[in-house]
């Protein structure tokens, strides 16, 4: 399916680059949006394709950056909604006031999403958005209040700060399906496997030195229980061509090519629409 227009979001290193660079080798309009501003520019002059950096931690930044793409894009076929991390052990707020990886890894995707879905609209696009495997781990249990998602009343470890936001970005996914399929918009969440990347090296203990440490990285690849970023770039970009218009479930949570089950909150329509207004409370906007 050539000549789409896809905006993917960290998209400067590992997945998100790996993803990148398949779908512009298939002859796609490619958009990398990026953190950093020296690997951004390098993997857009590489590509020769558009770029755009952005801090997701800054609301200010992201609406600012949301409203270029709109105006710039008209049409948008694919949003992927990748970037995101792991903080480290100690609670990180953002300017905006934010538990860190519960704005960085959801609430800063589902911002820009609001804001781009009239494009997105236009083109029946699909969005498709980086969950994960520990997202069974969460311990929201319904508790979709934002006190408990920011950790104010104590209680924050880095692992269940990420759990959350990768459960909330499933269930982001089925509610975007079930509310605006009418729209012919599709989309879905995934689990890319344990990506040999650098995206929580700044996480405590096992997890951080895995993702810090080459020589981490090389033994747990040996074992199987890591993948390259190229590897875990094959389901998001199935999904991507084959899932608009096809045969695919829209919504839901997939893991090499199946639908696999996750988090029972998932297919709770009550937590996933209180997420929701949660969100756009949280975000101050609203789909349309």
């Amino acid at each position: 399916m050539p000549h789409r227009t896809i905006l993917i979001t960290g998209a400067s290193s590992g997945l998100g680059a790996s993803i990148a660079r398949r779908l512009s080798a298939s002859g796609n309009r490619v958009v990398v949006i990026g953190r950093s501003p020296k690997r951004t520019a390098a993997l857009a002059a590489e590509l020769c394709v558009d770029s755009h950096t952005v801090d997701f931690a800054s609301f200010e930044q992201v609406r600012n950056l949301a409203a270029e793409l709109r105006d710039k894009y008209r049409r948008i076929d694919v949003l992927f909604n990748n970037a995101g991390g792991m903080a480290g052990h100690e609670l990180i707020r953002t300017v905006d006031g934010n538990e860190w990886t519960f704005q960085v890894d959801y609430l800063s995707h589902f911002l820009p999403t609001a804001m781009l879905f009239d494009n997105l609209k236009a083109s029946k696009g699909v969005i498709i958005c980086t969950s994960s495997l520990v997202a069974r781990l969460s311990g929201m249990n319904g508790r979709c209040v934002p006190d408990d998602l920011n950790f104010t009343s104590g209680g924050y470890s880095a692992l269940a700060a990420y759990s959350n936001a990768k459960l909330m970005m499933a269930m982001f996914a089925m509610e975007l399906s079930k509310r605006y399929s009418e729209f012919g918009v599709t989309s879905a969440s995934f689990h890319p496997g344990v990506v040999a990347s650098n995206f929580a090296s700044a996480a405590g203990g096992f997890i951080g030195r895995i993702f810090r440490f080459a020589s981490a990285h090389a033994l747990m690849r040996r074992i199987g229980r890591i993948v390259m970023p190229d590897e875990a770039a094959d389901t998001p970009v199935w999904l991507s061509e084959e899932i608009q218009g096809g045969d695919l479930l829209s919504g839901e949570y997939y893991c090499r090519r199946r639908v696999r089950k996750t988090h029972s909150l998932l297919h709770d329509s009550a937590a996933r629409a209180a997420l929701w207004s949660i969100s756009e409370k949280m975000t101050d906007v609203s789909f349309r």
